[in-house]
Formats: C-alpha cells, sequence, structure tokens
C-alpha cells in the first residue's frame, strides 16, 4: 500500500513547510519506500510497501500518480499514469469511467485543479480538507494537523457516527471539516468551485438478461468469475490467496486451481484452529503450498495506537493485534488475492416479506447488523450529552437507503457495500498493501455489475455461491466448511463424514460439547476477546486518559460504560461482543495524541 498525503496551496513558503513535516512523518513504519512530486502549487509525498505498484508521469503543464493497479478490462492489462492522465483528462467534458482494482490516482495541471479518484467501492482511503483555495488529501487525516490553516476540532456528528456503526457517515470523519471520499466518486477540486464529488460508480439494478433459472445462473456466475480471476490473476504469475476455511475463499481457491495459477495459500491463526483445518484440507486437496500466520500480540498497545493514530477510529476497533500483517507467514508473493466484500455483494441473510412498508423494514434489518458494532442511538446521545448529532446521523441513513437502491433489498446490499465493505473488514486490504498488493474480485467491475444484476433473491443466504461450489467443485464441497462457529459441516458431506461425525457424537465428543472446556479455537473470536490479555494491556494504556476526552464525552456516562458492569458481553456471546467499549477505549488512545 501507500500512506498517500498532498497539498495544493498556492502560498508556496506555507505549502513546501507543510510537505518538509509530512514527509519526516509518512512513513508508519520502517522499511518503507519513500517518494515525492511536485508540480506548481501541487506537493505530493507517500510511503508504500517494496512491492507497490506505483506509476509517476511529469509532464510540463501536468503531474499524474496512480498507486495500485487500475484494470480497465476486458483484459488484464493495467494502466499506467500516463494512461490515466489520458482517460482522465482535465479538459475533457463527462464524467471518467472507473476501473477495476485496488487502486488510487491522482491528476494536476499544479495551478487551479486537482483530481482524485479510488477504486470502485473506495476501499483506498482518501480523505480530504479544504480552506478556500488549499486542498488537503491523503490516505489519512493524520497529518492535515501540521498545515498551519488546519484546525484540531473533533465532529461531533463524525463521531456520533463511528459510535454508532464504527463507520464513518456521510463521509464525515472524526475531525471537523475532514471527510472521506464516497465510494464510486472522484473528487475534482478547483480553486474557483472547490471540493466536488462526482459519482463515478453505482451499483446497477436488475438485468432482465439475467431472470435464469439457479442452474443457469450458477453457470453465468462461474463464467464472470472465471474472466474476473484472469484479471486479478494473470496467468504465469504466483499470487498469495488468503484461505480462511470459508465459503469465499474456498470459490476463488478453487478458480485459482482451474486456472493453473502458482497460489501460495495463507491462513490465519494456530495450527489447532477451526479455520486452519478447514483451510488446511482445501490446500491440500488442491495441491498448494499452505503457511500458517500467527497472530502477532507482542505489542498489543502499540498496534492500537497506531491504527488509531492514522485510522482516526474510522474502521472501529475489533482486535489489540496487528490483525491485518502477513509477515508471520513470511516472503509474499507481489500479489495477494482475498474474498473480501463477496459476502456483502451475496447477502448471508434471509431476507424478509414484510407485511408494512418494506423501506422501514430493511432499513431497520440492515441498521440491526451494522449497530451492534457500536452502542443503541440512545447510549450514543448521553454520551455526547446532545441528541442533535445522533439524529442528525440517523436521518442521513434513512435517506441514503431510500436513495440506495430501486428496491429496498437491493438498497440493503448498496448499503452493507458502502459502510460495512468499506470500513472495518474493508479497511484491511489497505494496511495488507504496505507487504503485499491486494488483489480483490470485488472490485472487478464485471463481477460487480453482473453479481447485482441477478435476482437478489437467488444471491441472497449464498444462495448461488453454494450451489457453484457443489456443482463445479464437488471435492472441495466435501470439505469441512468454517462458518465462524464449531459447525463445520460440510455443504456435501460424504458418508465417510457423516459416520464419523455418528460415532463422535455416541462418545460425547460432537463439536461445541468439547468446545468449552477447551482453549478457544475459533481464531477471530480469539483475537477479538476483550478479556483476553491484548485487550486488558490496551485497557490499561488507555484508563488514564480519561480526562483527556471530558471536552467531548460525558464522564459520568463514560465511567458507567467503562466500569466492569457496564462492559458489553465478551467475545463467548457474540463475535461482536464489547466492541462498542473498544471504541472508547481506542478514542481515549486518540485523545492522549491530539489535544
Amino acid at each position: 500500500m501507500a500512506n498517500i498525503v498532498l497539498a495544493f496551496d498556492p502560498d508556496d513558503g506555507r505549502r513546501l513547510a507543510f510537505m518538509r513535516a509530512a514527509e519526516e512523518r509518512v512513513g508508519l513504519f520502517e522499511g518503507l519506500r519513500l517518494g515525492a512530486a511536485g508540480c506548481g502549487s501541487l506537493g505530493v509525498t507517500w510511503a508504500a510497501g517494496p512491492q507497490a505498484p506505483i506509476s509517476t508521469d511529469r509532464r510540463a503543464d501536468r503531474l499524474s500518480l496512480l498507486w495500485g493497479e487500475a484494470i480497465p478490462g476486458p483484459g488484464p492489462e493495467r494502466l499506467d499514469a500516463a494512461a490515466l492522465a489520458l482517460a482522465w483528462g482535465l479538459e475533457r467534458s463527462g464524467t471518467p469511467q472507473p476501473f477495476g482494482g485496488f487502486h488510487a490516482g491522482l491528476l494536476s495541471d499544479g495551478s487551479r485543479r486537482v483530481r482524485l479518484g479510488a477504486d470502485l467501492f473506495g476501499l483506498f482511503p482518501i480523505y480530504y480538507w479544504h480552506h478556500g483555495p488549499v486542498l488537503l488529501a491523503g490516505t489519512s487525516p493524520e497529518l492535515f494537523r501540521y498545515h498551519p490553516l488546519f484546525r484540531m476540532e473533533v465532529s461531533r456528528e463524525g463521531l456520533a457516527g463511528i459510535l454508532l456503526t464504527s463507520c464513518l457517515i456521510s463521509g464525515k470523519a472524526l475531525l471537523t471539516g475532514v471527510r472521506r471520499l464516497a465510494a464510486g466518486h472522484l473528487l475534482d477540486f478547483s480553486m474557483d468551485t472547490g471540493p466536488l464529488e462526482v459519482e463515478q460508480y453505482r451499483l446497477p439494478g436488475p438485468d432482465p438478461a439475467l431472470d435464469l433459472s439457479i442452474s443457469e445462473l450458477v453457470d453465468e456466475l462461474a463464467a464472470v468469475l472465471g474472466r474476473t480471476m484472469s484479471r486479478c490473476a494473470p496467468s504465469g504469475e504466483p499470487i498469495g490467496h488468503l484461505l480462511s476455511g470459508g465459503l469465499d475463499s474456498r470459490v476463488l481457491a478453487g478458480f485459482l486451481y482451474r486456472g493453473g495459477v502458482r497460489t501460495v495459500a495463507i491462513t490465519r491463526g494456530q495450527p489447532g484452529d477451526l479455520e486452519m483445518r478447514c483451510a488446511r484440507r482445501v490446500a491440500d486437496a488442491l495441491g498448494f503450498e499452505h503457511r500458517p500466520c500467527p497472530e502477532s500480540s507482542t505489542d498489543p498497545v502499540g498496534g492500537t495506537r497506531r491504527r488509531v493514530r492514522w485510522e482516526h477510529l474510522a474502521n472501529g476497533a475489533f482486535t489489540a493485534t496487528d490483525g491485518a500483517s502477513l509477515r508471520p507467514a513470511g516472503p509474499l508473493p507481489t500479489r495477494i488475492m482475498s474474498g473480501y466484500g463477496v459476502d456483502l455483494l451475496m447477502p448471508d441473510m434471509k431476507l424478509p416479506r414484510p407485511s408494512g412498508d418494506p423501506w422501514d423494514a430493511y432499513f431497520r434489518l440492515w441498521f440491526s447488523r451494522v449497530n451492534p458494532w457500536g452502542f443503541p442511538p440512545d447510549i450514543v446521545a448521553e454520551l455526547l450529552g446532545d441528541p442533535e448529532p445522533v439524529g442528525r446521523v440517523m436521518d442521513a441513513l434513512g435517506e441514503q437507503f431510500r436513495a440506495a437502491g430501486p428496491t429496498p433489498a437491493r438498497a440493503l446490499v448498496a448499503m452493507s457495500l458502502r459502510y460495512q465493505g468499506r470500513f472495518r473488514i474493508g479497511s484491511i486490504p489497505w494496511r495488507l498493501s504496505f507487504e503485499s498488493w491486494p488483489s480483490l474480485p470485488i472490485l472487478d467491475r464485471e463481477f460487480a455489475d453482473v453479481v447485482a444484476g441477478m435476482p437478489v433473491v437467488a444471491a441472497g443466504e449464498r444462495h448461488l455461491e453454494k450451489e457453484l461450489l457443489c456443482r463445479k467443485f464437488p471435492a472441495l464441497a466435501a470439505l469441512p466448511l468454517d462458518r465462524n462457529s464449531y459447525d463445520s459441516t460440510p455443504l456435501q458431506p460424504r458418508l465417510r463424514y457423516l459416520v464419523a461425525q455418528w460415532m463422535r457424537s455416541k462418545m460425547g465428543l460432537a463439536r461445541g460439547q468439547d468446545a468449552p472446556r477447551r482453549r478457544e479455537s475459533r481464531y477471530y473470536y480469539r483475537v477479538s476477546d476483550f478479556d483476553g490479555p491484548a485487550w486488558q494491556a490496551v485497557r490499561a494504556a488507555a484508563d488514564p486518559f480519561r480526562d483527556k476526552a471530558a471536552g467531548v464525552l460525558q464522564p459520568d456516562v463514560l465511567a458507567r460504560l467503562l466500569s466492569p458492569s457496564g462492559i458489553q458481553p465478551g467475545p463467548a456471546a457474540r463475535l461482536k461482543g464489547a466492541t462498542g467499549t473498544k471504541l472508547l477505549l481506542a478514542f481515549l488512545l486518540w485523545a492522549s495524541e491530539h489535544p
């Protein structure tokens, strides 16, 4: 990945002073490759992983930069910065076409205009702030504070959105005036008009041509996935693959095998973990090299501080380990594939048939899935000592939901991608990119267009994906499947498996009966455990800074929520356990560095 910061400022002395401060601090950690470029009133600096694909095209009248892989399709060819400049030409009318792949791009004439954009769903983060003719932008707002015109002030509405959902609602970040560029949008900045977000991509509506039988839809999905994988994993080049043992990564593994791609499968966790056991069976069946990637918790406080410092709570606080790092797995190929976001495009939920207003029913369903990552609205209003920011956030969410799609079900999918898909787990690709560049099928335009055009009922509850695995890769469907639970029953269990399970049950060894008496062997439950040593170390480090939050959060409510009786149930109760409490601790750590 690249950590990027830029300043467009006609005042040369002010801009150069800011860029010097940014260049000294842009490296998040050691071992990154530093870069810088400029054109007229524009200065840019970045720190990237050694393997990160970066292209620069500097001409007398413009500067173009491309971080990552922009894939126009239909083939696997990648654009460079010069091709991006032609596609985004500042003098052209109309909105430039969006590209597939995980990337961010910049084009500027250095005198009056700046254009910034990213991938289809905005997973590559772009934040910006402006004051008159000055624009600051980057992958994090952290370095904005070193510009003399920038003022550090917490946005109560931005904080309300974070405390409700662990996401940035309506693009409003933790600091006043800072926004995150909306998914599927370009930022077009002009000294005359200021910043303008221009919609570049949105999920299409239903495609009548895809009103097919389940069997035909499975064939169509298999065909589009085959083409998608040829773009994400070009033949002849090795690729890493995050193999969790679950459905999405297993389907992708099948296509990597079918395409003859030399694959290094990587699974997070310890050798005895449920996810590891499931993933190892898949890797062995496909002949992939398989490497474990144990969690690293040697410095949970330092890792949490680093994430909070650079992300400003935009992605919540789930684990206290360096959860994105793959360093323990050893040297990596240039690209790393992941199924992040596929489960949101094909939602793993039963879609209701409400008797009342379907828009209200589906909005409540969506909010019931995002709100457990924070606090209920009434608690957030208490914390802020003011219900108005919460009310504005809830009103905005309701309006966005009704505008997100042509039907309530499609609006649910679009909102899930906009928030759950971009934040929290959607932040992991950016962190991964410091070590190996993410290759994500969800960011392939053809894949997104085709799946979005399929009947939601067919895609819902993962019907199509499950059918695809069973019909196209029956050997993989017969292997134990990780579901983030102790139930790892295969989608198509063979008789031998059923007999073995029956014998285990007769001996009292069925999964779930002996699980509570053993070490927690579900990776994500273990690393998110609020009662574990990593989070307890973070709590001890954050507790002394409660006074730093006194000007923003109500001290009595904060004390109640951080008392032992106020802490939410831990992961033994649910995977999202204590996420609200973790958010508060993360905010205390952030406040300790941002007076």
